[in-house]
């Protein structure tokens, strides 16, 4: 197959995302992209890393589930099948990639052998690529979602890029910079991470392009809220991971009810700390004020964000990298946030504008500045105002995905 050249003007019109697990609860900001590019008119088939266990939460997903292929299972006629046929037929190809990953992984064991045992899915996903006719694939992901693009793509000729993104490049660069060499384009979502890109290899300096994750602001935007009824409304959402730092939030809520200021916080996500923070709320006496809403749909939060007076991320540095996209969602509604200063923070909020910056993991200096924004309504209004702008100027969803579109060789 001919390899087309990153800035081809070839038609694309089919295109295959390689991510980890699809759909994923937590990872909207990649159906946004998919759904953005399918309206163009774009074909997008789906390779899944991972067997889906989860509901499918957001309706949107649904739409791409039937043209979603899942890894099968390693032991299986498919996988062992496409195997002995690549290494009769493309033998040295795959010899060859076998090498380039123990070169990249020999100094992370656990990452060489989970690498390893994706090339044989990834050579049944590529005889998949060849048979349904792909123009271009896109890794969502810079570990195993790559390397399995990596794969397809040498077994195949199909160009191939990724989208790096925040844990996936800072907790192990294995076989890194190898990919970003081999790729054909490499996004990221952060100019902070483009700047560590560079850092791995000469060539991301020109390869590595900045594009921020896009968001749909017709849906996503201010509403007028109406007088709260319990007091002072506090919304934070996500993952309930120890990265988040939603303990941290219980224990300044639990600070602000003795000081008695009256609130009324919803925690909205699901996950494996969600009973360790109900028996916080519980313990600091604040189980009555505190609400947890479990995983909730888009449809769910729009309103969530909307009602809120005030937003609240208190993620762990050092555990949690790039801009998390639940700060564009409420500054995009016009509501202030708070949040601790994260590498990639400065390109969405500067202190005192479109919010406040609160130490890490130190309840006493979150809790002061809730307690700010909650006495001063005028200095969220300005704040709201300013995220909005912010959010405009470089989240808007109709603008970035031509950025997205022009990688993949997508006409407008």
């Amino acid at each position: 197959m001919v390899r087309l050249d990153a800035n081809s003007h070839t038609q694309v019109s089919r295109i295959a995302y390689v991510v980890s697990l699809f759909p994923s609860y937590d990872e909207t900001f990649i159906l946004r992209e998919v759904r953005a590019l399918a309206d163009r008119g774009v074909h997008i088939t789906i390779f899944s890393l991972r067997r889906r266990s989860q509901a499918v939460v957001q309706s949107e997903a649904r739409a791409f589930v039937a043209d979603t292929h899942y890894a099968p299972f390693l032991i299986s006629k498919d996988v062992l099948g496409a195997l002995v046929r690549a290494l009769v037929q493309r033998g040295r190809t795959v010899l060859g990639l076998v090498a380039l990953i123990v070169r990249g992984c020999w100094r992370r064991p656990l990452a060489l052998l989970k690498s390893l045992a994706f090339v044989p899915k990834a050579i049944r996903f590529a005889e998949i690529l060849r048979e349904q006719g792909i123009d271009r694939i896109h890794a969502h992901w810079a570990t195993y979602p790559a390397t399995t693009a990596l794969v397809m793509s040498r077994l195949t000729g199909v160009p191939w890029g990724l989208t790096c993104h925040a844990h996936d490049i800072f907790n192990d660069p294995s076989l890194l910079p190898e990919k970003i060499e081999a790729a054909d384009f490499v996004l990221t979502c952060t100019a902070d991470n483009k700047r560590y890109l560079e850092g791995l290899t000469p060539v991301a300096a020109r390869k590595v392009k900045v594009v921020y994750h896009g968001l749909d602001l017709k849906r996503f935007r201010p509403q007028r809220r109406p007088p709260g009824s319990d007091g002072f409304r506090i919304l934070a959402v996500g993952s309930l991971l120890t990265c988040k730092g939603f303990d941290v939030l219980v224990a300044a809520l639990g600070l602000l009810h003795r000081r008695g200021l009256a609130f009324e916080a919803t925690v909205a996500g699901g996950g494996p700390e969600e009973r360790n923070l109900r028996l916080q709320a519980r313990a600091e006496g604040i189980a009555d004020r505190v609400h947890f809403t479990g995983y909730a749909t888009q449809e769910i939060l729009v309103p969530l964000y909307q009602n809120a007076d005030v937003f609240v991320l208190p993620a762990v540095v050092g555990q949690h990298w790039g801009i998390a996209n639940v700060l564009v969602e409420a500054l995009a509604c016009a509501v202030p946030v708070v949040t601790t200063l994260l590498p990639s923070l400065p390109e969405l909020v500067e202190d005192g504008v479109e919010g406040l910056v609160a130490r890490n993991q130190d309840p006493v200096d979150l809790a002061e500045k809730i307690e700010r924004l909650a006495g001063d309504g005028e200095l969220r209004q300005r704040m709201g105002a300013a995220g909005r702008r912010r959010v405009e100027e470089r989240f808007d969803i109709d603008a970035n995905i031509g950025e997205v579109a022009n990688a993949l060789g997508v006409r407008a």
